[in-house]
């Protein structure tokens, strides 16, 4: 079969706080997925419309930038390879309306083309998805193994969809989501993602990473681990990723590492785990393998860490490791908002110790926060902003909690009534972002918190301190220079 994956044209919002970023990353997922199709033997390209049109913007629904290849520039790509299946990924729901974009322009080059979805919005909401009639197909949750033994029974003369664990189609008239999963227990046993087929120097041009703190332009993304531990109602892992959480050899991890410096210079790798130091031993174990191993890379966790884990003796590895940033999630000043519906809890105290001992070595401070939680009332919001003044970081962000479709939170909301008057799942969910109010309680509206959101951050981020950090983020600072 002849596959053409294609990850969608992103899109940035102007908010009170002015406009978001415009992120550009290598589409991960895809190239696992890509990965694994060419070893079965299939033919295989991906097009990333993101970054082969990153400089061409245009607006859409109102306060929105549209920034990727043009509409008809993707008809033209997709026919001159001519594919019998077009995937498209869809990462958010930020980017509902792009993905759905890709899905008409494959139906507009063939109607025959078959056309498959995958990623977490996709799983989230299925249904909602498939009222699109320019799509098939939705591969659920993790997509390597699925979209394989799809691809297989597609090149059938009578394919039989419902053989197909784990994907959610067209049966006439009505749309069936069939059961079952397939996955890799042993994570090692998954090829490595096909870097040949993206335009690696474009990532490294834009420059616009996960995190956008640190200087280094030949950054790139890497998992070690699927699935965490923790279960929080508002995270979209426990949607996304099968079972416990599975983790990769430290000396497959490693060899990727060296193989990005060595083929394609990459200078630093930001890990996409969504919980890498929840796990100490191996974290220190991965510590000590990179400090025998010498590589000349550095390392960073921008999705957070765990506070606990990060005891001295780790800290020292961390930094001796090359890891010099400290991305903490303290998430939030308020205990009750803690301890409940499966959420870490993030002992104050602890948060102090990692800072200060952070600081010593020679650390930058980065912090995470959440504010807007609907059990959250006007004093709780403005206690983590404090708190977040009161730690002093090199860095803060304030993530609206966010009702990502799919997630427990998103159900509660919906059930609650909380999403702002007007409020259309169909039409507004590209808005459920966690720059984004979008729900309103007794205590808080939407336009509040991102008042608030905004207001913190310049007041902690846009100073005398922050000029000067900026200044210097590029310098390899050693403990007796801090």
């Amino acid at each position: 079969m002849k596959i053409l994956l294609v990850h969608p044209p992103g899109n940035y919002m102007k908010l009170i706080s002015g406009y978001e970023r415009k992120p550009a990353v290598i589409p991960m997922g895809l190239m696992y997925i890509a990965a694994e199709l060419e070893r079965c033997g299939h033919e295989v390209q991906i097009l990333d419309a993101l970054i082969d049109g990153y400089y061409h913007e245009e607006p859409v629904r109102g306060d929105g930038i549209r920034y990727g290849l043009p509409y008809k520039e993707i008809v033209r790509r997709i026919s001159d390879y001519g594919p019998d299946i077009v995937g498209v990924t869809c990462l958010q729901s930020a980017r509902h309306h792009e993905a759905h974009e890709v899905l008409r322009a494959a139906k507009e080059y063939d109607p025959r083309v078959t056309t498959v979805m995958g990623g977490p919005h996709a799983t989230g909401i299925p249904r909602l998805n498939m009222k699109d009639p320019n799509l098939d197909i939705i591969v659920l949750r993790e997509g390597e193994k699925v979209f394989a033994r799809l691809v297989e029974e597609l090149s059938k003369a009578n394919p039989d969809l419902s053989s197909v664990p784990s994907i959610c189609r067209r049966d006439g008239d009505e749309i069936r989501t069939n059961q079952g999963v397939l996955v890799y227990e042993d994570i090692d046993d998954l090829p490595w993602p096909a870097y040949h087929m993206v335009p690696m120097e474009k990532y490294f041009e834009v420059g616009e990473n996960p995190s956008p703190f640190h200087g280094i332009k030949r950054t790139s993304i890497m998992i070690t681990s699927r699935g965490c531990p923790h279960c929080c109602s508002y995270c979209p892992s426990g949607m996304t990723f099968v079972g416990s959480r599975r983790k990769r050899s430290m000396t497959d991890v490693l060899d990727e590492m060296a193989f990005l410096n060595y083929e394609y210079g990459v200078e630093e790798i930001q890990f996409e785990d969504y919980n890498f130091t929840v796990d100490r031993e191996m974290t220190a174990g991965f510590c000590r393998e990179l400090i025998r191993r010498n590589l000349p890379m550095t390392w960073g966790l921008p999705h957070g860490m765990e506070v606990h884990s990060l005891d001295d003796e780790l800290l020292e590895m961390l930094w001796e490791s090359g890891n010099h940033t400290l991305y903490l999630a303290v998430e939030s000043a308020n205990a009750d908002f803690f301890g409940s519906d499966g959420m870490k809890d993030v002992e104050r105290s602890e948060v102090y110790r990692v800072i200060k001992r952070g600081r010593e070595l020679g650390f930058r401070i980065v912090l995470y926060f959440m504010i807007g939680h609907y059990s959250e009332t006007k004093d709780d919001i403005l206690r983590t902003v404090a708190l977040a003044r009161e730690l002093s970081p090199d860095y803060v962000n304030f993530f609206i909690t966010t009702p990502v479709p799919g997630t427990r939170y998103f159900d509660e909301c919906m059930a609650k009534g909380l999403f702002y008057e007007g409020f259309n799942i169909e039409r507004d969910v590209w808005r459920l972002r966690y720059s984004k109010g979008n729900i309103a309680t007794d205590e808080f509206d939407p336009e509040f918190v991102e008042r608030t959101r905004k207001e913190a951050f310049d007041s902690i981020v846009h100073g005398d301190k922050y000029v000067a950090y900026k200044a210097g983020r590029t310098e390899k600072r050693t403990p007796a220079q801090v």
